[in-house]
């Protein structure tokens, strides 16, 4: 999700609000090719349920969470509208009444007395968005990003980092270390011997669920709703899915958090409320996946009352370190271009160096030049289809999956013979070489979860599996022993993390 945050606006954080409304804006903008609006419908059950509440929770006299009436989500839709006023790149919110509302979602639930209806956005690759941030910044010479890569110890002036891959240990002497390992933060100042307590994570679970009438009943909306304990749950179409989360539990170690089966059935019954008369099964589910939120540490008995702002702390150099120590805590997804800003000025100021640029109107990777408007799209796909004499039809697949960048593969598939893999036609044999040759893969599950949306699609086998290994085998020249390693892993961890059975195969 790229969006404002509404919820937001009940816990009285207007300034995160207006911070991530902009920042999804920007997005919008300078990620065009992987973020898009999502149009957002909001069932409601009652008029004034959730105004007492509301009214607590802004002045900090209560903390549980109840259901929001049609006033309440009114006042909080017009803020929305409000923060964006100078910047209008979406449409505004609107009401339907029971009736329209039934006319469009006919499953919905009966109960609704009307709807409210407005936009935000979503990510379509955010793994994608990630590794292109770091290939641009690596565009800089100064810049050098390594994967794979833990910090093991610190002491003095010297910081060692260790190469996951080759086992190599790397010293490095910084002036300053900006921790943005996020649930990690916590654990990663202790490998640098410094003992801190910032994070407080949560986990939050997902499921994707191949479920053609749940995925019509939507009408291309994502549908936001709550739980009867006021928990907010979202479900949306998802690449041909349907996506549906989340859960907001505590977690100690996030390498540790998993997809539980009673989060599962807590999903699955969820929808229950919306649409009751749509029935869910665990065989609909083909990917599950868990992140846990690096919140900061906080007594709150309520997971969702607890701030989603970022903020940066600063550990000093002292007798053990000789260098500062920027942790950088909270943020999500919509607001990392704002909190790097910050973070920025703050370690300029230290460095006593001024700021030669801003980001706010820096295109990321494919976003470059993307083509707007259908007639601009039509136009960019013929010009690449005279240079290189694939089709248009796989063209535009590849301008979906990597923006303008798609120029750089079509170039790199067109240069030799290619061919559609045998088990997964949609993708060929050369588009994933140039995956493996150019985009940092060390692992065989950094392909199907990092680069690409194979597995999330429930698209996975183990015929697919092992295709894609073979033409691995052959980029990295791995051997046999290597390659069934790496079928092993990437199994493991798929089963583990993601449900993802291959036993049956």
């Amino acid at each position: 999700m790229i969006h404002g945050g509404l919820r937001y606006l009940e816990n009285g954080e207007f300034h995160l609000v207006n911070e991530s409304l902009k920042e999804r804006n920007l997005l919008l903008q300078n990620a065009a090719h992987y973020v898009n609006p999502l149009p957002t419908s909001i069932p409601i059950f009652s008029r004034f349920s959730g105004l007492f509440n509301a009214a607590s929770t802004f002045f900090r006299l209560r903390n549980k969470p109840n259901a929001r009436g049609s006033i309440v989500i009114k006042i909080g839709l017009t803020f929305y509208d409000f923060f964006t006023r100078k910047k209008q790149v979406l449409p505004r919110h609107t009401f339907s009444s029971r009736k329209e509302s039934l006319q469009r979602w006919p499953k919905l639930n009966k109960a609704i007395v009307c709807t409210a209806s407005y936009f935000d956005a979503w990510i379509s690759y955010p793994e994608r968005l990630c590794l292109e941030l770091v290939l641009d910044a690596e565009k800089n010479d100064d810049a050098h990003a390594l994967n794979y890569l833990a910090v093991e110890d610190a002491e003095g002036d010297t910081v060692i980092l260790k190469d996951s891959v080759s086992g190599e240990e790397i010293k490095v002497k910084p002036k300053i270390v900006i921790n943005a390992t996020g649930a990690w933060i916590d654990f990663t100042n202790k490998a640098m011997k410094q003992e801190t307590q910032m994070i407080g994570g949560t986990k939050g679970s997902h499921i994707i669920v191949n479920h053609p009438e749940l995925l019509q009943a939507l009408d291309a909306n994502m549908i936001y709703y709550e739980n009867p304990e006021g928990r907010v749950c979202i479900l949306y179409p998802f690449m041909g899915n349907v996506l549906i989360g989340s859960t907001d539990i505590p977690v100690d170690d996030p390498a540790e958090a998993l997809c539980s089966p009673e989060e599962i059935d807590y999903i699955m019954e969820s929808v229950a409320s919306v649409f009751p008369d749509i029935e869910i099964k665990k065989s609909d589910i083909v990917f599950q996946y868990c992140g846990v939120r690096p919140l900061p540490r906080s007594n709150s008995k309520f997971t969702g009352r607890i701030s989603r702002a970022h903020s940066c702390r600063i550990t000093d150099a002292d007798e053990q370190n000789h260098f500062k120590t920027y942790s950088m805590i909270g943020g999500k997804w919509t607001t990392f271009r704002g909190f790097a800003d910050e973070v920025t000025e703050q370690v300029l100021a230290e460095l006593n160096k001024k700021r030669q640029s801003t980001t706010e109107d820096i295109a990321i990777g494919g976003g470059l030049e993307f083509p707007r408007t259908d007639e601009a799209c039509q136009q960019w796909l013929e010009n690449l289809h005279g240079k290189t004499d694939i089709a248009l039809d796989r063209l535009q697949i590849l301008l979906e999956r990597y923006g303008t960048i798609a120029s750089t593969v079509a170039d790199y598939i067109s240069a030799e013979t290619d061919s559609p893999l045998e088990t997964l036609p949609e993708y060929s044999v050369r588009e994933l070489e140039y995956i493996m040759k150019f985009e940092r893969v060390m692992h065989l599950d950094d392909i199907v979860l990092r680069r690409t949306s194979i597995a999330i699609r429930g698209l996975l086998d183990s015929t697919v599996l092992n295709e894609i290994s073979q033409i691995a085998q052959t980029v990295f020249d791995w051997s046999d022993s290597d390659t069934l390693d790496e079928l092993k892993h990437c199994k493991d961890s798929l089963e583990k993390h993601h449900g993802i059975q291959f036993s049956g195969d």
